[in-house]
């Protein structure tokens, strides 16, 4: 039997040899006789391997008592497994990886294999399994077109799998995308792959190290890039037509559909910019990454969650790598799981769940974990079977060198199934795909509207329709519009569509009045290295200066000609007001009553401290708190527009991050602190000292820091004496103290709720 170890083989021969004696001498029924043949197998195989399947792997916590685990294979008949695919006649298709890092005493094969596993009378456990295909490198994900064809996925392109006289092994290859790149690392290139209702393949490609790459269909269609991230694209099933269809991404590894149409992504996070993303894909979405400023994620001209002009927010924060996403209601699984995604957390551990609901054009979700393993447990892709349970692969070690393990896992309901309702897109989510669908100059005032629209996605959308070649005689009339956001909305479809005109734009843009607006024309100056407005860009430090604008600016000066600003003299520290710390008004207007004695016991330690968060608060009154100033959250963190901006921006914390790492933070704020937010203390020559957060360090040493003052400070590195970290966080300890343990329940159940 093709691609069995060879104990296993064994064990099934003598199986089907004594379940054949049986039924000539006892004359067994012949379904019975299958029955008894698979046991003997699978006691054989026991048996043959030394050990029980309970005293070598370790089953994972279910956490919903609606579902089922049950273990269908595991090493040795599947090892380092990753993509999975099952057809109309329940056959199972896995990637078996044997060319991810392999050591040097690796015994092989020196290919991945494609292994098809097949159980006749679907009771979890296979019958046969074989090797359906080999010879590949760097494989990665399965997926089975609208039409039955079985397409694998490698790192470098896309290939279709046949089986054209049905014996059970491919027999003929056809390559329909291929990607020219140095970029070698196994799984950051091609990986992602879903087919959308309406007749498209879409990909999903890693950062790819930053490398130049060509990406071709097989019709001459190409895409060319590098440095910028992650993207997906999609074509037809046939390769042809291949198009760019979003970027920003750091490794968009997991794609699915759902029902109605919207295309989901898992996207890991870089190395300093938790958490990895569950992302809504739209086509012209720029979701914030890019490797060119380097792996960590941290660099001004980057963002993760929409906080710079023109990029998109995530769904949710998911668990560490995740590798896979399910759509739900492709499986046969109880209503509570209706809408709802399956998202595998690699890292975690887990599996989770994630229902979104809409939030204006795109949506949000909350996290729910379904099932939780041990360190030994790390799922990678899901598929459903045609009976509607769900299978998944598992790499089981954390070792990315392939290390000879590997497990499927087949998850089901032992719940009432139902099925799920119809879905369509919401009224928001209709107008965004109408927006996308604009081409005519006729619809220049729509467009024009949805540029001021308070919703990301909406005004993403317009900015795409406008870029296109049929408004560019209207763009620049735009810039002339008294509505900030118009003005933004213009800038940001002339940057996309290539404008001859960037320098004359630019120059304006950075005077506006508008600190959006100046940002953006920073981020497009020092982005595309335009070293004629070099003179010019310190105007955009007039009036107000938000951290993020002070930090883009910082970093354009990096980028371009030195030489031109006054402002990183040899001689001089320069220091930048940075507007308003925070909003007094807002913190007057939403300033706590005085508040009552506590009437719960005040905990002595951490333990304790969390027994008394375990019981509700009232958001209500813990919102009032955050902007109470003499509690003082709001002296540093940002909740939309109004707060500190010292410390990181709590606006959708709820979204990512739990009730525990939120209580962490507060009750052992030096426990964990993000890299963006790490103290800095740089002295001079002189004796000063200049302490904050560290927003830019230039090649010649030169240092700029984000006071806690809420200056900015630009140290020339000729000036520089030392340069220390601090391990205590700027966030004080014991905050507790000034908290009843209401006031704490009320404070969290205020941050739980900001999604």
């Amino acid at each position: 039997m093709v691609g069995l170890a060879p104990t296993h083989a064994v064990a099934i021969h003598w199986s089907h040899a004594i379940g054949i004696s049986l039924v000539k001498s006892a004359r067994l029924p012949h379904p019975c006789a299958i029955t008894l043949m698979k046991m003997l197998a699978h006691l054989l195989v026991l048996g043959c391997l030394g050990v029980s399947a309970a005293e070598k792997i370790a089953t994972p916590r279910v956490l919903d008592p609606d579902l089922r685990l049950q273990l269908f294979a595991a090493e040795p008949n599947i090892v380092t497994p990753v993509g999975i695919a099952i057809d109309k006649q329940h056959r199972i298709f896995v990637v078996e990886l044997h060319t991810h890092f392999p050591k040097k005493d690796y015994p092989g094969p020196k290919t991945d294999l494609i292994k098809m596993f097949v159980d006749s009378d679907k009771d979890g456990r296979f019958d046969n399994v074989t090797i359906f295909a080999d010879g590949f490198k760097s494989s990665m994900n399965l997926a089975f077109s609208p039409k039955g064809e079985l397409y694998l996925v490698h790192r470098n392109g896309v290939v279709i799998l046949y089986d054209r006289n049905g014996d059970g092994r491919c027999d003929e290859k056809k390559s329909i995308v291929e990607m020219e790149t140095r970029g070698d690392y196994p799984h950051n290139g091609l990986g992602g792959i879903a087919f959308s209702e309406d007749g498209w393949l879409y990909l999903g490609m890693g950062e790819n190290l930053g490398e130049d790459y060509t990406l071709k269909g097989s019709d001459g269609s190409y895409h060319r890039g590098g440095g910028e991230g992650g993207n997906v694209f999609r074509c037809k099933p046939d390769g042809s037509k291949l198009r760019h269809v979003a970027t920003g991404f750091w490794n968009a590894f997991g794609l699915e559909f759902n029902r109605a149409g919207q295309l989901f992504c898992v996207d890991n996070d870089p190395d300093s910019r938790p958490p990895c993303r569950l992302i809504d894909v739209v086509q012209g979405g720029d979701y914030g990454y890019r490797f060119r400023y380097g792996r960590s994620g941290l660099h001004p001209f980057t963002a993760w969650n929409g906080e710079l002009p023109g990029t998109l927010p995530m769904v949710a924060g998911t668990g560490e790598a995740p590798s896979g996403v399910l759509d739900c209601d492709r499986a046969a699984l109880p209503s509570k799981y209706h809408n709802g995604l399956l998202v595998t957390s690699w890292g975690d551990h887990r599996i989770e769940f994630y229902r979104p609901t809409p939030r204006g054009a795109s949506l949000r979700a909350e996290r729910v974990d379904v099932v939780q393993g041990d360190e030994m447990f790390r799922p990678v892709a899901f598929s459903t079977a045609p009976d509607g349970s769900i299978y998944f692969t598992d790499w089981v070690d954390r070792d990315y060198s392939v290390h000879g393990k590997g497990r499927i896992w087949k998850l089901s309901s032992v719940a009432q199934t139902t099925k799920p309702p119809k879905m369509k897109p919401s009224r928001d989510r209709q107008r965004m795909l109408d927006l996308l669908e604009a081409d005519s100059p006729r619809q220049i005032d729509e467009l024009t509207r949805a540029l001021s629209d308070g919703d990301p996605f909406i005004r993403s959308a317009a900015v795409t329709a406008l870029a296109q070649p049929a408004f560019k005689a209207r763009l620049n009339e735009l810039l002339n519009q008294s509505d900030a956001s118009i003005r933004l909305g213009a800038l940001l479809a002339l940057r996309r569509a290539g404008t001859p005109n960037a320098i004359s734009i630019v120059e304006r843009a950075l005077s506006d009045a508008n600190e959006g607006v100046r940002l953006a024309a920073v981020l497009w100056a020092g982005e595309e290295n335009i070293d004629a407005v070099a003179s010019t860009l310190p105007r955009a430090l007039r009036g107000k200066v938000s951290p993020e604008l002070f930090r883009a600016y910082t970093a354009a000066v990096e980028r371009l000609s030195k030489s031109k600003f006054d402002v990183t003299s040899k001689e001089v520290i320069t220091e930048v007001l940075i507007f308003p710390v925070t909003n007094t008004a807002t913190v007057v207007s939403l300033s706590a009553a005085p508040r009552n004695p506590s009437k719960t016991p005040r905990p002595t330690s951490g333990t304790e401290w969390r027994k008394a968060l375990a019981a509700p608060g009232d958001a209500t009154a813990g919102k009032k708190l955050f902007f109470d100033a003499g509690v003082g959250c709001a002296q540093c963190h940002r909740i939309e527009d109004y707060g500190g901006q010292l410390g990181p921006d709590l606006s959708v914390i709820g979204r990512i991050a739990n009730r525990e790492r939120i209580i962490d933070s507060i009750l052992e704020p030096s426990k964990e602190i993000a890299p963006q937010f790490v103290q800095h203390t740089v002295t001079t020559k002189s004796g000063d000292s200049y302490s904050g957060i560290l927003v830019g360090q230039q090649s010649d040493g030169t240092y700029t820091l984000l006071m806690n003052d809420g200056r900015g400070v630009v140290v020339p590195g000729a000036l520089v004496a030392a340069h220390e970290t601090s391990k205590v966080s700027l966030m004080p300890d014991e905050l507790e103290q000034g908290l009843t343990v209401e006031d704490f329940r009320d404070l969290l159940a205020f941050l739980l709720s900001l999604k």
